[in-house]
């Protein structure tokens, strides 16, 4: 007999086929988490390390504040951004 027979000798079909698939499932997963990793390293994400605002609340506070007290045209907005930078 083979190894794979051997394998699957005392099951029944019912749980030869659930074992199959779940080692097809185990190796499509595992294919895809190495393709998501390799993607990754291409491509890595630049988080900073440290956040100014807590949460995403008062950053959209800030950001809403920002527009308000910003000009009105977007030449006007460049100019005073580029000087603060």
């Amino acid at each position: 007999m083979e190894k794979a027979q051997l394998e699957f000798a005392n099951f029944t079909k019912k749980k030869k086929r659930r074992t199959k698939n779940k080692a097809q499932s185990r190796e499509r997963s595992k294919r895809y988490q190495d393709k998501k990793k390799a993607a990754q390293m291409r491509h890595p994400v630049v988080t900073p390390d440290t956040t100014v605002l807590k949460n995403r609340m008062s950053k959209k506070r800030a950001v809403d504040k920002t527009r308000k007290a910003l000009m009105a045209t977007r030449s006007k907005n460049v100019e005073v951004v580029e000087k603060l930078a």
